[in-house]
């Protein structure tokens, strides 16, 4: 197989396996027990994340976080978002999670507020490969909607993985 066909063919296997896979542990969250909370914390912890590494960034960012992918992430910012994830694991453990154990909230809050990191970077690496700016344009200004749900495919399988099988 010459490598332009092994090229397209991997392309292909990520087109079908990356989105649909990631985004079947919402449902599987969904249809848990408590998959409701569950999905808002997802949800909250992910949005709350990309704030705080926002702001984060803007405020005390000066060492670039991984300047050939993203060149406007910084560590401040990465280091940011972490802190808002155990900020909204505190409110929601406060009146959804008691029956839970903090520290594991707490590890699984840092894991998948990571993740969710890892998975914008993942996303700017293909979008950088296929040369593009944004993922799409049904959300201007946005990027896409990939954009704007890359953190939580990522995200997703970090909770589930903790609520089925940790705690």
């Amino acid at each position: 197989m010459n490598q332009r066909v092994s090229e397209l063919f991997l392309k292909q296997i990520q087109g079908v396996f990356y989105i649909p896979v990631l985004l079947g542990f919402f449902v599987l969250i969904r249809n848990s027990s408590d998959g409701i909370v569950w999905i808002f914390f997802l949800l909250a912890l992910v949005f709350s994340g990309d704030t705080g590494a926002f702001y984060g960034g803007r405020f005390f960012g000066k060492k670039k976080l991984c300047p050939w992918v993203s060149p406007g992430k910084t560590v401040a910012g990465a280091v940011g978002g972490i802190i808002s994830n155990i900020i909204i694991t505190l409110v929601f453990y406060r009146f959804f999670f008691s029956d839970y154990n903090l520290a594991g909230l707490l590890i699984m809050s840092v894991l998948s507020g990571a993740f969710g990191q890892v998975g914008d970077l993942f996303e700017s690496v293909l979008k950088r490969a296929a040369n593009i700016k944004d993922s799409g344009s049904i959300l201007p200004g946005h990027g896409g909607i990939l954009d704007r749900i890359d953190a939580l495919i990522f995200a997703a399988p970090v909770i589930y993985i903790f609520k089925e099988y940790i705690f």
